[in-house]
């Protein structure tokens, strides 16, 4: 089938006797009919608009895919473990639907739906394949990855490791079928027109072909989407969110655990002796 991309792989190093393997995404599991994508054509009611983690953003999922247009600055929840199960998938991306989980991954969308064919695809007016524009890998992908530049040695292992941690994610083009199986997709508010949607797509392409290497702290996905989109700005609030959250947590925890620990040692010592009442 013509537009379809070939199963990803990974170039070993010169001299490298290893032999890499091919990595099948979703899309090509329903082009073989072998299992259908979650999400569907139909048009239910609209999804209520929701505050961003900068709290100055507005959001709202989509009813259907066939809403989506090239230049849409797009979001899934974060799952990273996607692609190792079908039913994981959708269970993250419920989670996300229900609000019980607000980190995303960002990914802008390079063409027009207009509609979905009889596999689940979603694809434009001329019959091709809906692409996004996204950095990201599958844990299927980092381990056949490390695998194809360790050689086959296990000496290198812990080195080709730490490498592709800093480095695990590549900006590159994939179906938006790959998300079948997350079908809660989630697009930001903005008021783009013809010609911002085709400077975003054009930006977004060009980032392909001169890509910046990802970080999780000051490189990652929402960074990049964010540099490309409306925002135009290379900023990440979901990383000041995560690490507010983490402190946050970690002083109520601390804060638990010494009222915890006081609550012992006035019980046994001092109370037990000179009771307050």
């Amino acid at each position: 089938m013509t537009g379809v991309p070939p199963p990803r792989s990974f170039e070993p190093p010169p001299g490298s006797k290893v032999k890499p393997k091919k990595i099948l995404s979703p899309i090509h599991h329903y082009l073989s009919r072998s299992r259908k994508p979650f999400w569907c054509a139909e048009q239910p009611l609209t999804r209520p608009p929701r505050i961003y983690v900068d709290q100055k953003s507005v959001f709202r999922e989509v009813a259907a895919v066939t809403q989506l247009r090239r230049g849409d600055h797009c979001m899934i929840t974060l799952n990273v473990l996607r692609c190792l199960s079908p039913w994981v998938d959708y269970l993250v991306s419920l989670m996300g639907s229900l609000e019980l989980f607000h980190l995303y991954h960002h990914f802008v969308i390079l063409d027009d739906v207009a509609f979905v064919d009889e596999f689940g695809v979603p694809r434009t007016e001329q019959d091709e394949i809906v692409s996004i524009m996204e950095y990201s890998n599958t844990v299927e992908g980092f381990i056949e990855e490390v695998r194809v530049k360790a050689f086959g040695a296990w000496c290198s292992l812990p080195r080709i490791v730490l490498q592709t941690l800093l480095h695990k994610a590549h900006c590159h083009k994939v179906p938006l079928a790959d998300y079948g199986d997350m079908p809660h997709i989630f697009r930001m508010e903005e008021k783009l027109t013809e010609l911002d949607r085709e400077r975003i797509v054009r930006d977004a392409v060009n980032l392909i072909d001169n890509q910046i290497s990802y970080n999780i702290l000051w490189a990652n996905c929402e960074h990049t989407t964010n540099l490309v989109s409306g925002k135009q700005q290379y900023t990440s609030p979901e990383v000041h969110f995560f690490i507010w959250s983490l402190v946050r947590y970690t002083l109520t925890v601390l804060g638990l655990a010494t009222l915890h620990v006081v609550t012992l040692k006035c019980y046994s010592r001092y109370c037990l002796h000179f009771p307050l009442w």
